[in-house]
């Protein structure tokens, strides 16, 4: 006598719960891989926008070009350089010791 109350409850609320559980499994199947697939695509398209942003271009300037053909040579002019070597008696002996201005 209780079996048939708790069979028809089962019956009743069994199909309530499969509903669920089918809408769960739709929404892991279907609409996850989706989701994925679209944040992925946002992930490329918001590195793609901030590099674009980041690099900015400097203007370009415009170079002037001389018609003339003859080469240009620039001439500097060094100072020599001097190494003065003093011998300077030592103990042991002589040495050679550079001296520096």
């Amino acid at each position: 006598m209780f079996m048939l109350p708790m069979f028809m409850l089962l019956m009743f609320l069994l199909p309530m719960f499969m509903f669920a559980g089918m809408l769960a499994f739709a929404l892991f199947v279907f609409v996850v891989p989706v989701l994925a697939l679209a944040g992925v695509a946002a992930m490329f398209a918001f590195t793609a926008v901030f590099e674009l942003l980041a690099v900015v271009q400097p203007a370009k300037r415009t170079v002037a070009v001389s018609k003339s053909t003859k080469a240009m040579v620039r001439r500097t002019e060094v100072p020599p350089i001097v190494h003065k070597i003093q011998l300077r008696p030592n103990v042991q002996g002589i040495t050679v010791e550079p001296v520096v201005p």
